[in-house]
């Protein structure tokens, strides 16, 4: 297995006040100097990129968090998820999809893994689709922070109490990582990531 160089980064808490957002801003800014030297394969922000609802002015320093995420991804492709729904809120970082650069922003969803090519090409991959025959190198999957919007959404009419609601959501839990450790197996011979956001226990 050949070893790759990744950036890892997480709870940048964007938000407009003082000195937060300056904090934000400096990190995204360090990120990329020494992404500009080091050249990773792809860099990972596990979560909670904002610290809740953000407006697109000039006065909050939207265009400033816009212009940093740009230079990552003229260095190498960004793979996000979503961390505490009230800070990266439902929607949020599909912002960062529409940036123009030589690489992608990937918002990582627990239903996919991400294979990653040598040349930094993404292949975005749903679990139940075939496997596709190629040696990555690397691989990436991910889970947002868990919440009973998503993980329980079958369960959407239902009435459940809280001893049940538990049993349900580690139940869900345990089938996504199975899953992520199936798709693992598969690609075996290639590094592999699994990007979390929450409380591990």
């Amino acid at each position: 297995m050949e070893a790759v160089k990744l950036f890892h980064t997480a709870d940048l808490h964007f938000r407009p006040d003082q000195p937060h957002r300056d904090k934000c801003i400096a990190s995204l800014v360090e990120l990329w100097e020494r992404a500009v030297v080091e050249k990773p394969l792809a860099i990972l922000i596990s979560g909670d990129i904002f610290d809740g609802a953000v407006r697109n002015a000039d006065r909050d320093g939207f265009d400033d968090l816009m212009i940093r995420m740009q230079m990552l991804l003229n260095v190498a492709p960004v793979f996000a998820i979503y961390g505490t729904p009230t800070h990266d809120l439902a929607g949020s970082l599909e912002v960062f999809t529409y940036i123009m650069a030589p690489h992608g922003f990937v918002i990582v969803e627990p239903d996919h893994y991400y294979l990653v090519g040598k040349s930094q090409a993404v292949f975005p991959v749903r679990m139940i689709d075939e496997v596709i025959d190629i040696s990555p190198a690397l691989v990436i999957m991910g889970c947002p922070e868990p919440n009973k919007g998503w993980l329980l959404a079958s369960q959407a009419g239902k009435s459940v109490g809280a001893a049940e609601t538990t049993a349900l959501l580690g139940a869900k839990m345990w089938e996504l990582f199975a899953g992520y450790g199936a798709m693992r197996k598969k690609y075996a011979n290639s590094p592999c990531v699994v990007m979390y956001h929450g409380l591990v226990r």
